[in-house]
């Protein structure tokens, strides 16, 4: 098994993925990006007066310099991967919640942060996913024929119309 990479952030889920518990889980996504990732904007010249009040600035008894060679030696964060494998139904407050979860960590990141899904059980979720703007039902038929098809292909051959073969953040032109 090859590890993923410093700025990969694998989450597999141990529990149904519903309201009451969707801010925990979600927070503790943000809070090991947080820890674990580099910052993307420096705000070391920002003066206090014009950050955002929960935004602190540096750690107590750590200096400027101290923060910004922490922040230089981590990783930048790039995708962000959760494992469906146990979620049997997720509701709109959840869709809502991983949006705002894909934008505060953006924000930290202050660049597109990829979000990926693995092991989705229900096409209904797949659709959920997709309107909260996650990804994009791709032809099928071509990503079949491509060179290394996804899982959803049997011999060369699209097994179901419209599989969904990525999960892409749309940003425009």
């Amino acid at each position: 098994m090859i590890p993923p990479a410093p700025s990969e952030v694998i989450y597999r889920f141990e529990q149904s993925y519903l309201y009451p518990n969707s801010a925990v889980m979600n927070e503790r996504i943000v809070d090991y990006v947080r820890a674990q990732t580099r910052r993307g904007k420096d705000l070391s010249t920002v003066s206090m007066a014009y950050r955002p009040e929960n935004n602190p600035g540096t750690r107590k008894g750590s200096s400027v310099e101290e923060e910004q060679k922490r922040n230089a030696a981590l990783p930048l964060p790039r995708a962000v991967v959760r494992d469906f494998s146990f979620i049997s139904h997720i509701a709109t407050t959840v869709v809502q919640s991983l949006i705002n979860t894909r934008n505060k960590i953006e924000r930290w990141t202050d660049a597109p942060v990829e979000s990926h899904f693995a092991s989705i059980l229900s096409p209904w979720i797949l659709r959920a996913l997709i309107a909260g703007g996650f990804g994009f039902v791709a032809n099928a038929h071509d990503a079949c024929r491509s060179r290394d098809p996804p899982s959803g292909c049997v011999a060369g051959k699209a097994a179901l119309p419209g599989v969904i073969v990525a999960f892409v953040r749309y940003r425009g032109v």
